[in-house]
């Protein structure tokens, strides 16, 4: 993460200073549901990085393959192994914790009532345990258009 981030007194980054006033609303549908998933797209990309960035615009999760080590592997194979494992475990915690940071910062990103109504779902305690980012934008994007289509 970028170290130059404004924090603020609780020691987190204000989002808003980065990506300007964009919130989810209900009742705004598209007026302003695009803008922000724009705005909220290209901040997480600079931020986070490309798979983030890939979560946000095309709901891609992005998937990590265990190494196998061969069943009569070298000594040069096993240590190659090694390496590789610790790089999957590596790279699989970072992208769950970069995950539980944009799942709070598109929550963040909600108004009042629209955090409201999403935190009312029945399937909210599940999105928040795995951090689904797609659906939580999902569930946003429905309320924003079936309040702005009514």
């Amino acid at each position: 993460m970028n170290t130059q981030d404004s924090k603020d007194s609780t020691g987190s980054v204000d989002v808003s200073k980065k990506i300007g006033q964009k919130k989810f609303q209900v009742g705004k549908g598209s007026e302003t549901f695009a803008r922000t998933v724009k705005a909220l797209t290209e901040y997480v990309g600079q931020e986070y990085g490309h798979e983030m960035r890939l979560l946000i615009s095309q709901g891609r999760e992005t998937t990590y393959i265990n190494p196998q080590l061969p069943e009569k592997a070298t000594e040069e194979q096993k240590m190659m192994w090694n390496k590789d494992y610790y790089e999957y475990i590596k790279d699989r915690r970072e992208y769950r914790k970069n995950k539980g940071r944009v799942f709070a910062i598109v929550l963040g990103l909600c108004d009042e009532t629209m955090k409201n109504r999403i935190e009312s779902l029945s399937q909210y305690d599940k999105m928040e345990k795995d951090l689904d980012v797609v659906d939580l934008l999902r569930e946003i994007k429905s309320i924003a258009f079936e309040s702005s289509e009514k």
